[in-house]
C-alpha cells in the first residue's frame, strides 16, 4: 500500500512538467481589488495584474472566457445575473500559450491561481402579463437575436476605446440621483408555473418625455436599429475589453452603425417603444463578454479603480 502511494505522489510531481513541456516558472502576480468582500449574482471583479509590463502578455482565464487587461493593468470581470453559485478558479495566463489553460487550472503552475466563491442573490420578483407573440412576430426574435449576435462578433478587429471614468447615461442627471422604476436582476413571473418567468437583463431609470440619453464612455456604435419587437429601437455601443452598453426604447436614435462616440455624446431620446413598455423611460444594460451585470453597480465599481 505504501508503494502504491509513493508511485501516486512521484507521478502526480512530475505530470505538470510533462503537460507543460518545460514551460518556465514567472512571477507575475494579480489580486482581486475587492478583497474579501463577498461576491454575488451580477457584480463584477476588477483584478490588478502585478506588473503592467505584463499587460500584453497575460489575461486571467474564467468561466470559460478569457479577459484581457487595460492600460492600468485592470481586467473587468463581469458576473451574470444567471452564472450558477459556486465556486470557480480565476486563472491568470499566458496569451501566447492559451492551449495550455487547462494544465495551468490543474496544476497552478507558472501562474497565479485564485478560487472565488459566487453567492446566490434574491433579486425579488414581480408579477407581470405575458406577452405572446404571433408566429410573425417569433420569426422576427429570431431575426432580431441573430442580429444582435452579428454585433456583437463584429467586435473582434476593434480597439478599445476606454479614456477614463463612466458617466451618467441620462445628460442632466447624477448617475447617484437617477430614480430607478424597475430594478436589475428582478425576476417577472408570468403565471403560477414556476418556470414560466425570466429575470429583468437591465436596469429601467425614469426619464420624462424626450430626455437626452447619453453614452456611458466612448466606443463605437454596433448596432443602431429601430421597430425591435421588445426593445423598440435600440442602440448597442461597444467600448473595448469585452464591455457592450444598450440603450432601449428610445423615441428617436442619434448615431448610426460603425460611428464612433465620446463619454457623454447624445445616442437617442428617451421614449416607450417596444411591445411591452408601459412608459417613457431608459432600459439600460451593460454586458461584459457574454455576462449581463448590473450597469449602476458596474458604473460604481469601474469608476472607483478607472
Amino acid at each position: 500500500m505504501k508503494i502504491r502511494i509513493a508511485v501516486f505522489a512521484v507521478i502526480f510531481a512530475i505530470l505538470p512538467a510533462l503537460f507543460l513541456n518545460g514551460a518556465e516558472a514567472v512571477s507575475v502576480k494579480f489580486e482581486i481589488l475587492s478583497g474579501n468582500a463577498p461576491i454575488y449574482q451580477g457584480d463584477i471583479l476588477v483584478i490588478k495584474i502585478g506588473d503592467k509590463s505584463a499587460i500584453e502578455k497575460f489575461g486571467i482565464d474564467v468561466f470559460g472566457k478569457t479577459y484581457r487587461f487595460n492600460a492600468q493593468g485592470l481586467a473587468l470581470i463581469g458576473i451574470s445575473a444567471d452564472q450558477k453559485p459556486g465556486k470557480y478558479d480565476l486563472v491568470l495566463i499566458d496569451l501566447n500559450n492559451k492551449e495550455t489553460a487547462l494544465q495551468y487550472q490543474l496544476f497552478c503552475h507558472c501562474c497565479d491561481c485564485r478560487t472565488i466563491e459566487i453567492l446566490l442573490k434574491d433579486f425579488g420578483e414581480e408579477r407581470m402579463k405575458k406577452f405572446t407573440p404571433t408566429e410573425k412576430q417569433k420569426k422576427q426574435r429570431i431575426r432580431e437575436g441573430e442580429m444582435m449576435q452579428a454585433a456583437y462578433r463584429s467586435t473582434g478587429s476593434l480597439p478599445n476605446y476606454i479614456p477614463g471614468k463612466f458617466v451618467s447615461p441620462l445628460a442632466e442627471q447624477d448617475i447617484n440621483k437617477i430614480a430607478i422604476t424597475d430594478p436589475f436582476g428582478i425576476w417577472r413571473i408570468y403565471s403560477k408555473n414556476k418556470d414560466d418567468r425570466d429575470w429583468h437583463r437591465g436596469v429601467d431609470l425614469r426619464t420624462g418625455e424626450n430626455a437626452p440619453i447619453s453614452v456611458v464612455n466612448s466606443g463605437v456604435v454596433i448596432l443602431a436599429e429601430k421597430n425591435f419587437l421588445l426593445e423598440g429601437n435600440i442602440v448597442v455601443v461597444y467600448h473595448g475589453f469585452g464591455i457592450f452598453s444598450l440603450y432601449i426604447h428610445l423615441s428617436e436614435i442619434k448615431v448610426s452603425t460603425g460611428q464612433k462616440v465620446n463619454a457623454g455624446q447624445i445616442v437617442g431620446i428617451s421614449g416607450s417603444t417596444g411591445a411591452r413598455t408601459t412608459g417613457s423611460h431608459l432600459h439600460l444594460g451593460i454586458k461584459i463578454n457574454d455576462a449581463t451585470v448590473d450597469p449602476l453597480k458596474f458604473i460604481e465599481t469601474a469608476n472607483k479603480y478607472l
